[in-house]
């Protein structure tokens, strides 16, 4: 192995600093050779920033998939090619499954940037490969990317850890502790005058509590910054006399404290009623005996109260306490979901209810116990004004043996009491709908029961390609397990004789499908997709429209089904589904809105990877869902006024989305109606230098509209995620995670292969 520089792999520059001083240190991570530039050529390849998105393990499989930015003068004949190895003579040629040029832009020199996403599957024996970028012009090879035999094994922790999302985030301890009150904030807040000053009556039952989580517990309520507060300590076990003469004696020191002792446990359910019922505050909250809060959750939820008067729910963001003390695992919440409510207990920590919507309901039974929070939470927004999310992590859930914080099976009962939750709330609300239990922990998916009289029409826009639009029309014939839909193609003006002659065939074959003409005296080339599919929604039969694009294909069968039943709900607007690419990476898991652009969440994520709290997988609220795949109702179409055609592309259908917001609807995101699409990057109606001008026009006026959305953030997405570059689709934390890149100088030899051309 000739002399080398090491790419290290690190979020802060202390890091990169100490690790640039052990330059001479044995172990490598990843190589790059930039050392290679072909004589009197312009088509040097520079390499400016190099990303390790995601590794992926499973039993069979490596995935890795890397973004790299590189400048190059001929960025269409850029392609990339991968070689692994076994060992030092067996190799093997690994599979390039996805490989995408996007973000196109200019550098300070002039030169064309060029964003390149590659998905590479390598086998799991696979101890070491390079990766090489090729010029099509010039097909020596001009960069390569080599990993180490020794150091691949580390190579692929440390990658991980730098990519995982913040739920698994080894630096959120040094976050948090930049992003809690300080002194001189919390010495503030102990002087300031609210308008109002509600009482928090804050429940705690206690069972056999050790009593180093006890006095963790009250010394959290003691430290609160805001004053106004009872604590009632519900003492389930006055046999253990430690447990007791420490509840006695802290209650003795402060006269905000409650003691309601009981003579036996009745379950964690009937003790927090008992607690209920010596409740003298305007709201009650709910906290566990072994778990803490950050000293300013009472005022900020005091505050909360006072800017928005009618709210009568509150949560906060919350995370892991670790049993040596440290924090881990923040779950950085969405605001309001109702949708991803029913799927589970997002909001749990910690729950705060107006105590007249809790007095005004029938107390809750046994049968709840360990999903009590989740059944109360349920009960109390069904009647609800308001529910506010503060945006902080505020709360601290204890991890120990027996816990749900430290392994969600520890209490299976609970799964079913959250079942037996979720299918009252239904009831309640007159909603026929079955729970379907997952199979993760307390995670549910809701089957609505439907009327199939009522008619879906599904509208697509049509022009020359009639083979993608084959496979389109074949799925739906042949998959879909709705029985009353129709099909309308909207020809957006092709003269290709191969594609009218289908249109003749498509009608004659079947009465579900109809071909109409898109009226345009202008070329079918300058065709805008909203007069296609306002033009489909002028001859629709259905109260229910799908917009869908010609090159989706229909995975599930019953996707109308699993589309259209989150309608029983009024306060839905529009419902999206999951579109995947061919190579089985996530297309679209909903859209978010915020930094420069709008952003598809989970973008380039594999099914067989875990998300962030698992969110890619669960029904939920955004803000916005892709035109290309998406279900609204006829009249809410047609009260906004359709499409606007400001806009081009999958911006038409994310700005009405966003106007419905506004209308006070929901958009649901739900991955149990999937679809592929296969060309997802389309630029329907204009050549490249026509739509990119018109883009950044397009994205201009979507910031002007839509403003607030990149000043206060989306509601849909924490604004203490890294506001939304092509990394924050992964729910980053809100930091710098760009990986540092010492480029070689040198070639490199390595087992016969990715040698320097000229040695």
């Amino acid at each position: 192995m000739k002399s080398i520089t090491r790419l290290y792999l690190s979020k802060n520059k202390q890091r990169v600093l100490s690790a640039v001083r052990r330059i001479n240190d044995a172990r490598n991570d990843l190589v790059i050779d930039s050392h290679y530039k072909q004589e009197d050529s312009d088509d040097e390849l520079s390499i400016s920033k190099i990303s390790i998105v995601e590794v992926i393990e499973d039993r069979y499989w490596n995935n890795l998939r890397v973004s790299l930015v590189a400048a190059w003068k001929d960025t269409d004949a850029l392609s990339c090619t991968a070689s692994a190895a076994f060992g030092r003579k067996q190799t093997c040629k690994a599979i390039v499954i996805a490989k995408r040029a996007i973000d196109s832009a200019i550098d300070e020199d002039g030169r064309a940037l060029t964003r390149l996403l590659v998905t590479i599957q390598l086998p799991k024996r696979i101890s070491s490969y390079a990766i090489s970028l090729v010029n099509g012009a010039c097909p020596e090879i001009a960069g390569k990317f080599v990993f180490r035999e020794s150091d691949y094994g580390r190579m692929l922790h440390e990658c991980g850890m730098l990519t995982q999302s913040a739920e698994n985030d080894f630096s959120y301890p040094e976050w948090f502790f930049w992003h809690k009150a300080s002194e001189a904030v919390l010495d503030a807040q102990r002087t300031s005058v609210l308008a109002s000053n509600p009482i928090f009556s804050i429940i705690v039952p206690l069972f056999k509590t050790p009593l180093d989580y006890f006095n963790d517990m009250v010394q959290s309520v003691l430290a609160q910054s805001y004053p106004y507060w009872q604590l009632i300590l519900v003492n389930a076990s006055p046999e253990i006399e430690e447990l007791t003469e420490a509840v006695a004696e802290i209650a003795d020191s402060d006269e905000r404290i409650t003691v309601v002792t009981l003579e036996e446990n009745l379950g964690i359910t009937l003790n927090t009623n008992e607690g209920m019922k010596a409740a003298i505050g305007d709201f009650i909250s709910f906290f566990d005996h072994d778990d803490t809060i950050e000293p300013d959750i009472l005022f900020e939820y005091a505050s909360a109260i006072n800017a928005h008067p009618e709210t009568d729910v509150l949560y906060c963001d919350e995370d892991k306490l670790t049993p040596n003390g440290e924090y881990m695992h923040p779950f950085l919440k969405p605001d309001y979901s109702p949708d991803l409510l029913h799927c589970h207990n997002y909001i749990c920590h910690m729950l705060t209810v107006r105590a007249s919507i809790l007095k005004s309901l029938e107390p809750a039974g046994a049968e709840v116990d360990g999903a009590q929070d989740y059944n109360c939470v349920l009960r109390a927004t069904e009647k609800a004004r308001y529910v506010h999310h503060v945006r902080r992590v505020l709360y601290h859930w204890r991890i120990n043996p027996t816990s749900v914080a430290n392994d969600s099976t520890n209490k299976p009962y609970a799964t079913r009491a959250g079942m037996i939750s979720l299918e009252r709330h239904f009831e309640r609300l007159g909603i026929d709908a079955s729970i379907d239990l997952r199979k993760v922990p307390f995670r549910y998916y809701a089957n609505y029961t439907l009327d199939e009289d009522d008619p879906i029409t599904i509208i697509i826009p049509s022009c020359d390609d009639y083979r993608l639009l084959d496979t389109c029309i074949t799925s739906i014939a042949n998959k879909t397990t709705y029985a009353n839909y129709e099909v309308i193609i909207v020809d957006c003006g092709t003269t290709d004789e191969k594609t009218l002659t289908y249109y003749e065939a498509i009608a004659e074959k079947n009465d579900r499908f109809s071909v109409i003409k898109l009226a345009n005296d202008e070329e079918a080339n300058s065709i805008d997709p909203a007069l296609a599919f306002e033009c489909g929604v002028a001859h629709a039969k259905g109260e229910f429209l799908v917009f869908l694009s010609h090159d989706v294909q229909i995975i599930t069968p019953s996707w109308l089904d699993a589309l259209r039943g989150y309608f029983q709900h009024e306060y839905v607007g529009c419902v999206g589904g999951r579109i995947m690419c061919a190579d089985e990476t996530v297309f679209h898991a909903g859209i978010a809105i915020g930094g420069n652009d709008v952003h598809y969440l989970n973008q380039n994520s594999t099914i067989s990877m875990f998300s962030y709290f698992g969110l890619r997988d669960d029904v939920q609220n955004v803000s916005a869902v892709s035109p290309s795949f998406m279900m609204t109702r006829k009249s809410l179409f047609a009260d906004l006024g359709g499409f606007d055609p400001s806009f081009i592309d999958e911006y038409q259908g994310i700005d009405y989305c966003l106007r419905l917001r506004k209308k006070g609807k929901y958009v649901v995101y739900t991955p149990l109606a999937e679809v592929y699409r296969h060309d997802p990057y389309p630029q329907f109606g204009c050549d490249d230098a026509a739509y990119a001008a018109k883009k950044a026009q397009n994205i201009s006026l979507f910031k002007q509209r839509w403003a607030s959305y990149y000043t206060d953030g989306d509601p849909f997405y924490s604004i203490n995620f890294q506001q939304l570059g092509p990394e924050g689709r992964f729910y980053h934390l809100g930091r710098d995670y760009g990986l540092t890149v010492v480029l070689n100088r040198h070639g490199i030899e390595y087992f016969g292969y990715a040698t320097h051309p000229n040695e």
